[in-house]
């Protein structure tokens, strides 16, 4: 088995309170980065993240963003740099599903 030392670094999932985003943070925390955990509509969730990677000795703070708010975006990474001073690992975990062919997407959808 590989192990992989992130100790120091700081990593920024997006949709971390959850499913893989949430898989991804409590990996890179057990390896020993500090996590940054993006929600957008779940903070209990995401606050579960976060504990659960502090129980493993890495620091974890929760941040509110929806992704496909521009503004919100910004507002997230100067409270994560703000809190932790930068960012080493962005994990872009954040997605939408949709049942319709690209064709068929209008184009506030595909944005």
């Amino acid at each position: 088995m590989i192990t992989i030392d992130m100790e120091g670094k700081v990593a920024l999932i997006t949709g971390a309170g959850r499913g893989i985003g949430r898989s991804i943070a409590l990996k890179l925390g057990e390896a020993g980065a500090d996590i940054a955990v993006n929600y957008c509509k779940s903070p209990e969730s995401a606050k579960k993240t976060c504990d659960q990677i502090k129980a493993m000795g890495a620091k974890a703070i929760t941040v509110n963003a929806d992704v496909s708010d521009y503004g919100q975006v910004r507002s997230m990474i100067k409270e994560v740099t703000g809190h932790f001073k930068t960012i080493d690992i962005l994990v872009n975990n954040t997605g939408i599903t949709s049942v319709k062919t690209i064709e068929e997407l209008e184009d506030t959808e595909w944005h």
